[in-house]
């Protein structure tokens, strides 16, 4: 598997702390999938962030921190600050579209 840092290709990956990094093979430059987003700095695995959002998106009604960590496991605090980045980043998201009509 490939894949591109800033238009150059990537081929040597490795595992670095249980993690899988790239490396560019011109200027050794190394980043991860996560870098540069929300999850850049998670200790926590991405399938429960999935699941956050998944639970944040499907609800009827809106979901409480305190909701989110019975369903995840996870103490409050960090419950509260998943649901503070998924939301940021969707309020960004939709903030950016253009209504036409």
């Amino acid at each position: 598997m490939s894949a591109r840092i800033a238009e150059k290709p990537v081929t040597a990956t490795f595992m670095h702390d249980g993690r899988q990094h790239w490396q560019c093979q011109a200027c050794r430059y190394q980043t991860t999938v996560t870098a540069g987003t929300i999850f850049q700095a998670t200790k926590l695995p991405l399938t429960l962030w999935f699941l956050a959002m998944h639970l944040l998106t499907q609800a009827k009604n809106k979901v409480a921190a305190l909701e989110l960590m019975r369903h995840l496991g996870v103490s409050y605090k960090t419950a509260w600050l998943m649901k503070l980045k998924l939301l940021q980043v969707m309020t960004e998201r939709e903030s950016s579209r253009v209504l036409e009509g």
